[in-house]
């Protein structure tokens, strides 16, 4: 058999299917898009509540409403570690990571879509606001936010603290938002990692409180953040925190063995008389 016939018989590989780099930037633009948008309409219903005529026309890009219900859906979803159940037709059902893919291979879990997602929304945040009427502004922001994404996805070493850093920046407050000159030199990764610390010392292994001990994480973190007066003080508290958190587990550990040890113990109980047979 010639090789044109071998390489004519021989099996053809099945095409994944990938973004393209162009559905991507398309992606990336419509999300920036959705945020200029929505702005303009809260600013005519501002407008229109005060009688004043509108200052901006009304929208007319057909993918845009679907678009703004992402872009706000995905804003208060947070990191839904059991899997987005609010808005399945368009949120992606890998939005959150299943127990058995969390820690070990939740890389390869991960769908891209989640992972443009983050990207487009992120490149929202960036300053200076993007120019969705400049090809150039919304590359460069696209470039920056792919570049944050790629960076917290192959330094953190687990589904729930890349949920948790994305979340955080994308949805963090704003720097300038604290009063304290310390405050305003910590970025939204370092506070993330430090609420990823908390979380880790709550949950060691996998259970079914995922969200309640993130949430706790956050609040904790934020406590501390506010009430410091340093950056020093700050990582001070939390590290107590944390000191006392894996103590306590440690006592619950050592009970919970103790009980177990005297429930061992106790002898068998004697099973009562039959009853006399008549």
């Amino acid at each position: 058999m010639s090789t044109s016939d071998d390489v004519a018989s021989a099996p053809v590989p099945m095409e994944q299917h990938v973004p393209t780099e162009a559905h991507i930037q398309d992606h990336m633009y419509m999300l920036i898009h959705a945020h200029k948008c929505r702005l303009q309409c809260k600013e005519n219903e501002r407008l229109a509540i005060q009688n004043e005529p509108p200052k901006y026309a009304p929208c007319t890009i057909e993918s845009c409403p679907p678009t703004k219900r992402v872009l706000e859906h995905m804003q208060t979803c947070g990191p839904k570690i059991d899997g987005c159940k609010n808005l399945p037709d368009i949120h992606h059902r890998q939005v959150g990571f299943r127990p058995d893919n969390a820690v070990g291979n939740w890389r390869d879990q991960l769908s891209p879509s989640i992972r443009n997602s983050n990207v487009g929304q992120l490149a929202t945040r960036l300053p200076p606001d993007p120019d969705v009427t400049n090809p150039n502004s919304i590359q460069y922001a696209s470039i920056m936010a792919r570049q944050i994404e790629t960076q917290v996805f192959n330094t953190v070493h687990s589904g729930y603290a890349y949920a948790i850093h994305m979340d955080m920046i994308i949805r963090g407050p704003e720097q300038d938002d604290y009063p304290k000159m310390w405050q305003r030199h910590v970025t939204n990764q370092d506070r993330a990692s430090k609420i990823v610390h908390v979380f880790e010392t709550l949950m060691p292994q996998v259970n079914e409180h995922v969200e309640e001990n993130v949430a706790y994480a956050k609040v904790l973190e934020n406590k501390y953040f506010v009430s410091s007066n340093s950056y020093a003080q700050y990582i001070d508290e939390i590290d107590q925190k944390v000191g006392k958190l894996l103590f306590d587990r440690q006592q619950q550990s050592l009970q919970q063995g103790n009980d177990d040890q005297t429930i061992n113990n106790q002898p068998t109980p004697t099973p009562p008389p039959s009853p006399p047979f008549f």
